[in-house]
């Protein structure tokens, strides 16, 4: 960073940095001096080269600063090891803001495309009028659908159902109701399916499986205090607590 030419009349008054930025450096710095590396003291905004040698309020010439470094610092010239490191800072963070405006981008994209399906659907079972209307909040509704596990295809079969719907105050509202009964049809199959996997995942060992059973036929036997004591240690190790005390009812 070449420094500008210094300022011929240092006692003008400079147009304040503004909040947008100041906190951009300090998110940049991780709220945390430059030099010193405190974290748990008031920071301010630091002119690297200073202004009154030259120095512009460009991101790449402003840190984070406490009040001890900044004002030690005072006017002097810094070292071009200084200059060069936050040049260097300046520049991967503005390469990292492009980048994270970029996937911002590519999310939303992503996010309207998921909700095309639902629009296509809407736009061609209404008709114009008040009951039809969307609000402004439509899109992100239905993004939440969307990322609660609904398929954007379940989601404009939903907006079918309820247009089809007559006598309907709020179309909008209808649809919503018929949404969250799908969604919550979905979400039951799931369980379903965890269910029926962790049957498969449980022990088949036949050994286990016959002790299973001749636990299981025991209690049409008067219970001795030994075999008490045994099926109860035996009923923990194959089927938990839960069991036997629904057992023992």
């Amino acid at each position: 960073m070449m420094p500008a030419e210094p300022d011929s009349n240092p006692s003008r008054p400079r147009k304040a940095i503004s909040r947008r930025l100041r906190y951009e450096i300090l998110r940049r710095d991780g709220h945390a001096c430059y030099y010193c590396h405190s974290a748990d003291v008031p920071l301010t905004i630091d002119h690297v080269l200073p202004v009154a040698l030259g120095g512009t309020d460009d991101p790449s010439n402003l840190v984070a600063a406490c009040k001890d470094c900044n004002g030690g610092k005072s006017s002097s010239s810094p070292d071009s090891a200084t200059v060069a490191k936050v040049n260097e800072d300046a520049a991967r963070w503005a390469e990292a803001m492009k980048l994270a405006a970029e996937r911002l981008n590519a999310s939303k994209a992503a996010a309207s495309e998921q909700a095309k399906p639902f629009f296509d659907a809407w736009f061609v079972w209404s008709g114009p009028g008040w009951r039809y209307k969307l609000p402004a909040d439509a899109e992100n509704v239905l993004i939440q659908y969307v990322a609660a596990g609904m398929p954007p295809d379940v989601l404009a079969e939903a907006a079918q159902i309820a247009l089809r719907k007559r006598d309907v105050d709020n179309y909008w509202h209808y649809f919503q109701g018929v949404a969250r009964n799908m969604l919550a049809d979905l979400q039951r199959d799931a369980q379903a399916i965890l269910a029926a996997e962790d049957r498969e995942a449980a022990p088949s060992d036949p050994e286990i499986m016959w002790w299973r059973k001749g636990f299981d036929d025991a209690f049409s036997l008067p219970l001795v205090p030994e075999f008490y004591i045994q099926a109860r240690a035996l009923s923990r190790l194959v089927d938990g607590e839960n069991a036997w005390n629904r057992a023992v009812r």
